[in-house]
């Protein structure tokens, strides 16, 4: 597999000889940068999966960088086993690493994490514990693995890993270990692992960027390309399957230019069309300058042998949900996506506001039509099981049904319109029209008899007695005890609610709302302690790293780092940007031996031993001949 020197060499020593199916599949994808959601039973060897990846792409000890791995677990026992697994693997790398779980001292964590540690080990909720009481940035982790996700899920740690994935770079690459993969799982590595590789043509990109962009998507490296209108015309690709428009064209002609990119030389393709509202006028004019009528999709069982071809039909709202739901996750996490949803929508407007109108026969044959009654379009009905077609064909006869009593209104009301457009100058014939009317619904509802002075003496009486209750089948709106368990209201004295979580929220850096209890001051009282005080950060190549000053107890001191943490406030002096003669030798020192481990010299350090202390044996044994050995014995010196 390539592995460098102090990695290969912990493989060996932990005994592995060769790699087991899931880490023949997967190890070569990780080290090749790549998002993984991989599953494999028990026992299959997912633990070195994600380690020995990590392990090459970690190299050794940063000092100055910070947290640059983070392993999740959603047990503290496997969280343990995965710590032993890395010791022992990465033996002979120098990498450092840090457990953060539930039950332990907070305080040694706070410590564990200002040794600069490369790698974090951690369940979802101490390390999120931990993330606010310190502020803990982790900007700079490189490798993200959730391991057996699937517990993580069903734990419920979905609040917990929300807040810590949004405080990870969106340059992170992630994997996902699971014994077995629900759907939920499944729908979070796509949210997360965010959608289909696409490249891009436009009219303002030059034209070297479009012939890297067209080739991409020929060669098969991208599965999608978008383009507009102006750039779509001079597109050739002769093998070219499917056309989508995702905005329907407002005139024909420029619909057959989109749909002309696919079925060239004598091939067959297929264009599919998403229609909004406002863009269904456009549909008919299409059809009128092809000269085909459009078919509109009917009920379950017209659909059943219909054609897709030329058929307009609507999506089914199980999908709809389904890519809904996935959209709002995407768009509340990401603010770019949001500032872009802005600028596209105010793009839409303006493109609105410039198309060309629809033809009025359109707009008409549109008013007349009855979209209620639209079907599903053929194209989904081989990916709706039976249970969903059932409760589709119900769906529709509920919006068809009509009762007894709407259809005599509207039979009433279309007798007397047509009554009153025999004659409508005379009065005589509108009294007429409301004569029958007033027959017509006295015989069907009945005329509303007037209360006389006994009935309203009967409801005053009703109404004072109150409602009336059977108290074998009844149940009361608040229960018998309320009052006791909440108090007296009159006298303000209530009783406080045992058990119940704290209803107080404090807002993150990423925006969300989580429970006060995450913020307990901890850290602040942990420094007071020992007396550290935050100094402002470093800024090294782009990357902020936090260094504090300890003074520990015994009059012992010394610098140690502390992984992209904010300054306390005041007390934090202010450090030169200048460098010293030692810091700078002191970088160059610890530039140098990550080198010299990277390269291997580990291994020529101890081939060069091994080869002086072979050159001192012989020069030994060569002394001992001269001076006189014999069987092994040596003659005594005067």
């Amino acid at each position: 597999m390539g592995l460098s020197y102090p990695v290969f060499k912990g493989v060996m020593k932990k005994g592995y000889k060769v790699p087991t199916p899931i880490q023949r599949k997967v190890v070569p994808v990780i080290l090749d940068g790549k998002d993984v959601v991989a599953m494999a039973r028990t026992g299959s060897g997912k633990t070195a999966c994600f380690l020995i990846p990590m392990f090459e792409k970690l190299k050794a000890h940063s000092a100055q960088t910070g947290v640059r791995g983070l392993i999740l677990s959603p047990t503290r026992e496997l969280a343990l086993q995965t710590l032993k697994f890395t010791k022992e693997l990465g033996k002979f790398t120098g990498l450092k690493t840090a457990l953060i779980l539930g039950g332990d001292k907070m305080e040694d964590q706070f410590a564990a994490l200002h040794e600069n540690p490369d790698i974090i080990i951690a369940t979802p909720g101490r390390l999120m514990h931990v993330s606010v009481e310190m502020n803990l940035k982790l900007r700079s982790v490189e490798y993200v693995v959730f391991d057996e996700a699937d517990r993580l899920f069903e734990m419920g740690f979905a609040e917990q890993l929300q807040e810590i994935i949004a405080r990870l770079p969106e340059t992170r690459q992630t994997l996902l270990f699971s014994a077995t993969l629900p759907k939920m799982l499944l729908e979070f590595a796509r949210a997360d692992m965010q959608g289909v590789p696409c490249s891009h043509i436009y009219s303002a990109l030059d034209q070297t960027a479009r012939k890297i962009n067209l080739g991409l998507f020929l060669h098969g490296k991208v599965r999608a390309l978008l383009v507009t209108d102006v750039a779509a015309r001079g597109i050739d690709i002769p093998m070219l399957d499917n056309v989508i428009n995702y905005n329907f064209p407002p005139k024909a002609k420029l619909f057959l230019h989109r749909v002309g990119r696919v079925a060239r030389a004598g091939r067959s393709g297929t264009a599919y069309s998403l229609v909004a509202h406002d863009e269904t006028p456009y549909v008919y004019d299409l059809h009128l300058f092809l000269g085909r009528p459009l078919k509109l999709a009917g009920g379950p069982q017209a659909d059943s042998d219909q054609e897709a071809d030329g058929v307009l039909g609507r999506v089914p709202q199980s999908l709809i949900d389904d890519e809904d739901a996935l959209l709002i996750t995407d768009h509340e996490r990401s603010l770019e996506l949001q500032n872009l949803h802005h600028t596209s929508e105010n793009a839409y407007k303006q493109y609105s506001k410039s198309r060309p109108a629809p033809a009025p026969e359109s707009v008409k044959r549109v008013k007349e039509a009855n979209y209620n009654q639209l079907g599903v379009h053929p194209l989904f009905w081989s990916r709706l099981g039976a249970e969903e077609i059932q409760r589709l064909k119900f769906v529709d006869s509920i919006k068809s049904y009509k009762s007894k009593a709407r259809l005599q209104e509207e039979k009433a009301s279309s007798t007397a319109q047509s009554q009153a457009s025999v004659k409508p100058d005379l009065p005589a014939s509108q009294d007429s029209a409301e004569e029958n009317m007033e027959g017509f619904f006295s015989q069907v509802l009945g005329k509303r008899k007037r209360p006389d002075k006994t009935d309203t003496e009967s409801v005053r009486k009703r109404e004072k007695a109150g409602p009336t209750q059977d108290t074998e089948y009844y149940i009361p709106y608040r229960p018998k005890d309320f009052e006791s368990e909440k108090g007296d209201r009159k006298k303000k004295k209530f009783v406080g609610a045992g058990g119940h979580e704290d209803k107080k929220k404090v807002r993150t850096e990423s925006g969300r709302l989580i429970s006060s209890s995450y913020k307990t001051n901890k850290y602040e009282d942990w420094k007071k302690k020992y007396k550290i005080d935050d100094q402002d950060s470093e800024e090294d190549e782009g990357i902020q790293t936090g260094r504090t000053h300890r003074k520990g107890r015994g009059g012992r001191g010394g610098s140690r780092s502390l992984p992209r943490t904010e300054a306390s406030g005041p007390r934090g002096k202010i450090r030169s940007e200048l460098r010293t003669k030692q810091q700078i030798l002191k970088q160059r020192r610890l530039q140098d031996k990550q080198r010299f481990l990277q390269s291997g010299g580990m291994k020529k350090l101890k081939n060069k031993t091994k080869q002086r202390v072979q050159e001192m044996r012989k020069t030994a044994f060569g002394r001992g001949k001269s001076n006189g050995f014999k069987k092994g014995k040596m003659k005594k010196r005067s």
